[in-house]
């Protein structure tokens, strides 16, 4: 009898290791990463940010919860698995399309330390997109949850606006590798902020549009996705977002570039030089221009590309000297300030404007081209352009191209051509 019992427990005992009971997990449960931040941790070298998706199973979308999770680690791997053990589930980064590092971490080697260890720790792909936070990670992604409108939506509508304007960069985890080990262009990534200044309501002017004007996005025109005019806007950055008018919302937004030589950010461009850049670059689509003259009047303006830029590069006198042909096409609005924008439609006065859109073109790349070389980045793409003139990668290294990135000469060839004005006058917002 004491055998058979003793059989019987044997069988029970095998039975149960059989199961994988032991620690077992929900496997109905699993937590997904949408974004992924990195700050510099307090305690430790990371703190990492997770804005998470809950799915409970199900297919149900009302047992969907967004909220974000934090936690410290001097590797990813810690900073992921203290982030599992508080979960009931299991992380899956299968749906994770962001990467935001903050200012601090990307002006610093650790920047490169975490994108060598991520494909490995958190199973991240090429195609994931990069952004810098101004302030730190954490806070810009906490200002991205909203209640109507889920934080993936809102990152795919900041990528969506790069992708359909151009107005700033829309930079992949590849093309950071490839300016990382490249060593013929740099990188350069969207910047982004937790904005405490958010108006409440359409109206802004005064003293705020006037800093606005000094520091602001520039652009004074707003357009929708398939490029019709939607409203006049007052030239103040903090009432416009993506080309459109703020009236509250999300404390978080995407407004210019990171500057990056080698794998370290270096610089930065506001919002009018960013557009400068892209349009340099061949990533400029569509977008708005102002220029504001002494007498307090205005020439607004709408550039489209026509075609891609061309651009050719070679040594003369020790020196680099880039030559880049831009195809534009622009539309031509005048106005005063307080007043509105009218469409020039007129053949001989919108030739009498092109010479200052001209000018005001060429001095404003020229000084984003000078920048950015004082900086010994190059993120137009000249080194690109050049290393197919040599045999080996080798001889390439050997040139000399990064030690002349300081001196390196531009010559800028516009191809402007007038378009007709979308609509013939529309009322500014902040007109009394």
């Amino acid at each position: 009898m004491m055998r058979k019992l003793f059989k019987a427990g044997l069988l029970i005992l095998n039975l149960l290791l059989l199961s994988g009971c032991y620690e077992a997990l929900n496997i109905n449960y699993q937590a997904y990463p949408l974004a992924v931040g990195i700050d510099k941790g307090e305690e430790k070298l990371y703190r990492g940010t997770f804005v998470i998706e809950n799915s409970a199973g199900g297919g149900d979308s009302s047992g969907i919860e967004t909220q974000i999770l934090t936690s410290e680690g001097d590797t990813l791997f810690e900073i992921k698995s203290a982030l599992e053990s508080a979960l009931p589930g299991v992380l899956n980064f299968s749906h994770t399309r962001y990467l935001v590092f903050s200012e601090e971490v990307a002006r610093s080697e650790t920047m490169a330390i975490v994108l060598t260890d991520a494909p490995r720790f958190l199973e991240l792909r090429g195609t994931h997109i990069l952004l810098i936070a101004k302030d730190s990670a954490e806070r810009f992604l906490s200002g991205l949850l909203d209640e109507q409108v889920g934080p993936e939506r809102v990152l795919d509508n900041f990528m969506r606006d790069a992708e359909e304007t151009g107005r700033f960069p829309f930079s992949r985890l590849e093309e950071y590798y490839e300016s990382m080990f490249g060593d013929c262009i740099d990188t350069v990534v969207a910047l982004g902020a937790f904005n405490e200044a958010v108006p409440e309501q359409e109206e802004k002017s005064g003293e705020g549009a006037e800093e606005g004007r000094e520091e602001g996005e520039g652009s004074a025109l707003a357009f929708d996705s398939g490029g019709h005019l939607r409203a006049a806007l007052p030239n103040n950055s903090q009432s416009e977002a993506g080309g459109f008018l703020r009236t509250g919302g999300l404390a978080s937004e995407v407004s210019g570039c990171a500057l990056f030589l080698d794998s370290a950010m270096v610089g930065e461009l506001d919002a009018t030089h960013t557009k400068f850049l892209q349009i340099g670059r061949g990533s400029f689509h569509s977008g708005g221009f102002t220029i504001h003259r002494e007498d307090g009047s205005f020439l607004a303006f709408r550039l489209t590309q026509r075609a891609a830029p061309s651009l050719t590069a070679e040594w003369k006198e020790g020196a680099v000297q880039a030559t880049f042909r831009c195809y534009l096409l622009c539309e031509i609005y005048t106005g005063r300030t307080g007043g509105g924008y009218e469409g020039l439609y007129d053949e001989n006065e919108q030739q009498s404007y092109l010479k200052e859109i001209r000018s005001f073109l060429e001095n404003g790349l020229s000084e984003t081209f000078r920048y950015c070389c004082s900086l010994g980045c190059d993120p137009f793409g000249v080194g690109r352009s050049m290393v197919g003139q040599y045999a080996t990668i080798g001889e390439w290294k050997n040139s000399g191209w990064r030690q002349a990135i300081p001196s390196m000469q531009a010559r800028w060839e516009l191809d402007l051509q007038v378009g007709e004005p979308r609509v013939e006058f529309v009322e500014r917002p902040d007109a009394g």
